[in-house]
């Protein structure tokens, strides 16, 4: 490890002036438009850039930038899924009562069924319509 690495470490995390440095770099084209910016000279502009290691952390943001979309990518297709398979059982267990009770099949219903629900008897009989 360099000093300039040892220097950049224990400067990290940055303070406010190296923060008003690094927005003032990335969303400017140019040094001087930054300076500009910061209402500073160019030449203070290179000193806060080389102090802060300010040059690695704009280079590292495309990459950051690209985990996290990566990650958020990520999950979102995790809970898409999830979505999916919890309407596919839904899906799936109206079929299997739909099934059971004969309104899905092809031979259609023929016999009478009866439920208790909440303690009180239900008859449900399904009439084949030819």
């Amino acid at each position: 490890m360099t000093n300039k690495d040892k220097e950049v470490q224990q400067i990290s995390p940055l303070d406010a002036v190296g923060k008003e440095t690094l927005v003032a770099l990335v969303t400017s084209s140019t040094i001087p438009e930054a300076a500009e910016k910061l209402g500073i000279s160019e030449r203070m502009v290179y000193k806060r850039k080389n102090k802060y290691g300010l040059q690695e952390v704009i280079d590292s943001i495309p990459e950051q930038a690209y985990d996290t979309l990566k990650l958020g990518a990520a999950k979102a297709a995790s809970v898409m899924v999830n979505k999916l398979e919890d309407r596919r059982q839904g899906f799936d267990a109206s079929k299997e009562i739909l099934d059971r009770v004969g309104l899905t099949k092809k031979e259609g219903p023929k016999v009478a069924q009866q439920f208790n629900v909440n303690g009180e008897e239900m008859k449900v009989e399904f009439i084949e319509k030819k």
